[in-house]
């Protein structure tokens, strides 16, 4: 049967990357984090879902959810994030240029197999930064949303893309 896996303060799982680390994500399963801010620095990795049992990551009912700094997925499949709210990252991270991606797609052992079918519907990507930091002194810069490295077949839906000047909707 498909299982709820519960993760945010006080629950079995205080981060996602600890339940992916214990391997409690299975085939047609549904994460819910609940009310919180979570750390970016988070790995997501060996989520097997099948084309009829989507692994979903979302928010727990009407939760407020942010999640700061980066995320990055290694090795999915039919993987659906829906709900969630990306913070933007810390200034901190961003001036010393250790941060880059508020949510990235990055195969770990081989291209175009490791992340197949993602789909990321109705998140929002907030407070966007973009000017000089350690490795340019421009205000050119500027941190990437969602970034897909060696993914095979993704869909990005009903995303609003938000920095300090101006919005865009996908």
């Amino acid at each position: 049967a498909n299982a709820q896996v519960h993760v945010g303060p006080g629950k079995t799982y205080a981060n996602i990357g600890l339940a992916c680390s214990a391997h409690a994500i299975k085939a047609g399963d549904t994460v819910y984090l609940h009310k919180g801010t979570y750390p970016g620095g988070m790995l997501i990795d060996s989520l097997f879902g099948t084309a009829k049992k989507w692994i979903t990551i979302c928010n727990f009912k009407n939760d407020s959810v942010s999640i700061l700094g980066q995320w990055t997925v290694s090795v999915a499949h039919y993987l659906r994030m829906t709900g969630l709210t990306f913070n933007g990252n810390d200034s901190a991270s961003w001036a010393n240029g250790s941060i880059y991606h508020q949510l990235f797609f990055n195969y770990n052992y081989a291209c175009f197999t490791d992340l197949t079918n993602i789909t990321v519907d109705h998140c929002s990507f907030m407070n966007l930064l973009c000017g000089p930091n350690k490795y340019t002194t421009t205000n050119t810069a500027g941190n990437v949303s969602i970034k897909f490295t060696g993914t095979d077949t993704f869909q990005v839906n009903n995303c609003l893309f938000q920095g300090k000047i101006g919005r865009a909707h996908v």
